[in-house]
């Protein structure tokens, strides 16, 4: 998992590969929302197909770098010259319907 293993490599030191200047870029959902939509969707008698994510889209080194704050140490990072491919989930649809 992403960020367990992000956690492990700022711990252990170890390089963490950006592609680009910050690497990746996601948009995580904090877990209790996730269960709050999943609970919503048992209540729903409807069939529904969403995208579940956060609204917040954050990068690679910007996690890399909280981690390492809370752990008192400094991300160490190898740079790749590519654009990194974001993975970016469209929730329009879960925050029209859910929020």
């Amino acid at each position: 998992m992403l960020l367990p293993r992000l956690y492990d490599k700022v711990k252990n030191s170890e390089q963490i590969l950006l592609e680009g200047r910050d690497g990746l870029t996601i948009n995580p959902i904090y877990v209790l929302d996730a269960a709050k939509r999943v609970l919503e969707l048992i209540a729903n008698p409807q069939s529904i197909i969403f995208n579940m994510a956060g609204a917040q889209k954050i990068s690679i080194r910007e996690i890399a770098y909280v981690v390492a704050y809370y752990l008192g140490e400094t991300a160490q990072y190898d740079f790749v010259e590519r654009e990194p491919h974001d993975l970016i989930a469209d929730i329009s649809f879960m925050q029209k319907t859910f929020l």
